[in-house]
């Protein structure tokens, strides 16, 4: 159940990633911060 709500807030904050991406003018900053933490975000959802 936990991991579902997981997966459902990591896939919208993900649309809300690019959906900002794309409407920003400082796209490489964000997709770097994505690059960044996205092993983190997977290695929390790994230990729930």
């Amino acid at each position: 159940m936990m991991k579902w709500l997981y997966l459902g807030i990591l896939c919208f904050l993900i649309v809300l990633l690019i959906r900002y991406t794309f409407t920003s003018k400082k796209k490489w900053e964000w997709l770097m911060a994505a690059f960044v933490l996205a092993p983190w975000i997977l290695r929390l959802l790994q230990l729930k």
